[in-house]
C-alpha cells in the first residue's frame, strides 16, 4: 500500500526490516584501514523514507556513516559525518577477549553530530583513542533512537577495553553525553574532556581527569578498590547551562544520582551547583574538592 507498517514494540520481523544502508562499511581487513583527507559523510537524514519503527526502540536498522567491525587496525582523520539514520560511526570486533591483542581503532578530527542514534557507538575491540573528536547535537534532527548518546560504550558478543579520549567534546545530545552500561566494558579514560548532558559511567574503571561536565552524573560504578570504580580527578561539575545546549539538570534533581554500595573517588574537584542540589555524597571519597552551591530550595 505504500503505508508504513507500525506495529507495538519491540518489533523483530524480518520480513518488516528496511534498512538505507551504510555510506561506508568496512570489515575483517587484515591490512587495517585508514580514512583521510578530509571526508564529508553526508546521511540524508532528513529525506529519509520512514516506514514503522523497529527493535526494541526507535529505528535499529543499518543507516551509518561508518560501520568499522573486525580489522586489524582501523585510522579515521578529518571526518565529518552527519545526519545518519542510526550512527555517524559505529567500530566494533567481534569475539575480542581480555586476553586479545590490541587492534587499534583511532579516530583524530572527527566531527559526528545530528545523527538519529548515536555519535559514536563502540561495540568491542581492545584498543580505541579519540584524540580532538565531537560527538554533539544526537536526536536533534526529525528523529531519534535510543540510547540517543553522544558515546555509547555497549560491548557486544565482545569486550571493550583500554579506550582513551582526549580533549572531545560531547555535547547537546537527547540522552546522555556518554553511557557505559551494558556488555562486558571496562578501563576507560577521558582526558580533557567536555560533556554538556547527562554521563552515566556504570562499569569498571572509568577515569575522567582535568574533563568539564555540565550535567547530572548517574549511575557510577562503585568499587572499595580505587582503579576498578569511577574516578574524577581535576575535574569541574556543573549545573550550568553550557553554550546553547538545554541539557542542563531540571529543577528538582540532583547533579549526582547514584545509589552506591561501594565508594567512587573524586579528587581536586570544583563541584558547582546553581539550581539543583548536589545530591548525597555517600560512599563517596573525596580528597582536596571545593563544593560551591548557590542553589536557594
Amino acid at each position: 500500500t505504500g503505508l508504513p507498517n507500525a506495529p507495538a514494540l519491540p518489533n523483530t520481523n524480518a520480513n518488516y526490516a528496511a534498512d538505507v544502508g551504510n555510506v561506508i562499511n568496512v570489515q575483517d581487513n587484515s591490512g587495517g584501514v585508514s580514512i583521510t583527507g578530509s571526508l564529508e559523510i553526508d546521511g540524508n537524514l532528513q529525506n529519509l523514507v520512514l516506514g514503522g519503527k523497529w527493535g526494541d526502540t526507535g529505528y535499529q536498522r543499518l543507516a551509518y556513516g561508518v560501520r568499522e567491525y573486525t580489522n586489524a587496525s582501523f585510522y579515521a582523520e578529518n571526518v565529518y559525518t552527519h545526519h545518519n539514520g542510526t550512527d555517524g560511526i559505529i567500530c566494533g570486533y567481534a569475539g575480542a577477549t581480555d586476553g586479545s591483542s590490541r587492534r587499534q581503532k583511532t579516530l583524530i578530527n572527527v566531527t559526528s553530530e545530528y545523527n538519529a542514534r548515536q555519535g559514536l557507538s563502540w561495540v568491542g575491540g581492545v584498543g580505541l583513542t579519540a584524540i580532538n573528536c565531537k560527538f554533539n547535537n544526537t536526536g536533534r534532527e526529525r528523529f531519534t533512537s535510543s540510547p540517543s548518546a553522544g558515546l555509547d560504550i555497549e560491548a557486544e558478543s565482545s569486550v571493550c577495553r583500554d579506550g582513551v579520549f582526549i580533549n572531545c567534546e560531547f555535547i547537546n545530545n537527547v540522552n546522555t553525553a556518554m553511557v557505559a552500561d551494558s556488555g562486558d566494558s571496562a578501563g576507560v579514560q577521558f582526558i580533557g574532556c567536555t560533556f554538556a548532558g547527562t554521563i552515566w559511567p556504570k562499569k569498571p574503571g572509568i577515569l575522567f581527569s582535568a574533563c568539564k561536565v555540565y550535567g547530572q552524573v548517574v549511575n557510577c560504578y562503585g568499587s572499595n578498590e580505587p582503579t576498578s570504580a569511577v574516578r574524577f580527578d581535576d575535574c569541574l561539575i556543573s549545573d550550568e547551562d553550557f553554550g546553547g545546549s538545554s541539557v542542563s539538570p531540571a529543577v528538582g534533581q540532583s547533579l549526582f544520582n547514584s545509589t552506591l554500595s561501594s565508594p567512587i573517588y573524586v579528587n581536586r574537584c570544583i563541584i558547582k551547583t546553581t539550581k539543583v542540589r548536589p545530591g548525597r555524597f555517600d560512599k563517596f571519597v573525596m580528597t582536596n574538592c571545593t563544593v560551591d552551591m548557590s542553589f536557594n530550595g
